[in-house]
């Protein structure tokens, strides 16, 4: 008995031993608790999205601590601003060193490269938007058209850029459409295409894709995207339209993005040059040359007004013609008929921002107004007038494109007061505006009230 108890010590010992070792020897794997696979997100910001940036700071709240290091690699403003950041915890903390533009809206992009303290990336960029005073609401969406009906089935990559073609923000759209919501008021470029490969990026030679630069001037613009495969041919001039003496549509078989040059020329020879060399006259007959004094390339249409034509036919040549596939053409050319009836007819308003009678959320408003045919800004003027004083209150123009035209007050309009907008505009026929007053009230609202 003795002898037993003696052995069993002995075996009891040699397990403490073994035990002790193996312990020693996997000091360096010690997991401290269960792996961390929670993807980080975003739970919240301060201010809260949509909502004015006060004090130029703006806390992001996320679902765990963030990986300070990877910040300054993977956030971004635009409109493009000076900015520091730090984390504290869960939050991270941005300080804006830049002005900010009123009535602006800011785009943050948290970009999916951005990592928690582990080291895991976030899945998907996240964009909040964010406003200085107040928010642009302004929208464009609509429907897709596949070019192959299988493609219906993949997601559909959007990326915004703006008039200078600076990226502004990305998303991602089922099939059954698309919203970019929340624009400021001006000019974009969208592009749309489907990652066949997920690179992140665009393959023309195997990837459906759709590009179109738009204006936004209204609250809602409904634009189709067709997304289709490259192809390598040319635009066309389809058909040129003569609506009267000065004026000329020109309709592309491709939606066109720009052209380089265009003559209108007589196709009699009805310009008579008379030379003298001595005593002999030579008299030469020459096309007449139509001088074109303003156009304007609208959702591939181009729109032309003109020196006077006759009642015979005309010569359209132009030069350099792109589509939005990027296909060329050098030179085309079209022969149409040209009127010699002048333009009549009272110039219409076609929509205006504010609509009479409205309200306006702002004390810094952009106003708007479309006319229905081509217009030169000086023909244009516009009045702001304060209705129970008759104070007028100065107004910048943006210039136009010939059928849009935007203006903005040059100071900060009384809150909770009546305004008139007195519109009056002339076309180079002589035709105009039947004078148009336009009221509405400004009822802007602090948050809280």
């Amino acid at each position: 008995m003795i002898f037993f108890s003696r052995n069993l010590s002995q075996v009891f010992f040699g397990l403490l031993i073994v035990l002790f070792s193996a312990s020693c020897g996997s000091r360096g794997e010690i997991t401290g608790g269960p792996e961390d696979d929670l993807i980080p997100c975003v739970v919240s910001s301060d201010p809260s999205e949509f909502r004015s940036i006060k004090g130029k700071s703006i806390k992001i709240i996320f679902n765990k601590p963030i990986d300070e290091s990877s910040v300054d690699d993977y956030i971004r403003f635009y409109p493009r601003v000076a900015f520091s950041s730090y984390t504290t915890d869960k939050t991270l903390n941005i300080s804006i060193k830049s002005d900010l533009h009123l009535g602006k809206n800011y785009y943050l992009t948290l970009q999916k490269g951005l990592k928690c303290y582990h080291k895991i990336a976030m899945e998907e960029s996240r964009v909040l938007v964010f406003c200085n005073d107040y928010l642009s609401t302004n929208e464009i969406s609509g429907e897709f058209v596949f070019e192959k009906k299988d493609d219906a089935q993949d997601t559909v990559f959007l990326q915004v850029y703006d008039q200078d073609t600076v990226f502004i923000f990305e998303q991602n759209a089922s099939s059954a459409g698309y919203q970019l919501k929340y624009l400021s008021q001006g000019q974009y470029t969208v592009k749309a295409f489907i990652d066949k490969d997920n690179n992140g990026s665009l393959d023309e030679a195997s990837e459906p894709f759709w590009e179109k630069r738009l204006d936004v001037n209204n609250k809602y613009l409904v634009e189709p995207i067709v997304l289709g495969y490259v192809d390598s041919v040319p635009p066309l001039i389809k058909a040129v339209a003569s609506l009267s003496d000065r004026r000329l549509t020109v309709d592309f078989d491709e939606d066109l993005i720009k052209l380089r040059d265009y003559k209108i020329t007589s196709l009699t020879d009805t310009l008579m040059e008379v030379t003298t060399e001595g005593d002999t006259v030579y008299t030469v007959r020459k096309p007449e040359k139509i001088a074109v004094q303003k156009s304007l390339l609208v959702d591939g249409k181009l729109h032309l007004l003109t020196s006077p034509m006759k009642n015979m036919k005309y010569r359209l040549v132009a030069t350099d013609l792109i589509d939005w596939k990027g296909n060329l053409t050098k030179a085309d050319t079209a022969y149409f008929q040209g009127k010699a009836d002048t333009l009549r007819g009272e110039i219409k308003l076609v929509n205006s921002e504010p609509v009479a009678n409205s309200g306006v959320l702002t004390l810094s408003p952009r106003f708007s107004f479309k006319f229905d045919r081509l217009l030169f800004a000086e023909n244009i003027t516009v009045e702001l007038v304060e209705i129970e004083t008759g104070e007028k209150t100065a107004l910048t123009s943006d210039g136009g494109n010939g059928f849009e035209f935007s203006y903005i007050p040059k100071k900060k309009l009384a809150n909770f007061t009546s305004y008139m907008l007195i519109l009056n505009a002339t076309d180079v026929e002589g035709n105009s505006l039947p004078q148009a007053g336009i009221e509405f009230i400004t009822t802007y609202r602090t948050e809280g009230e």
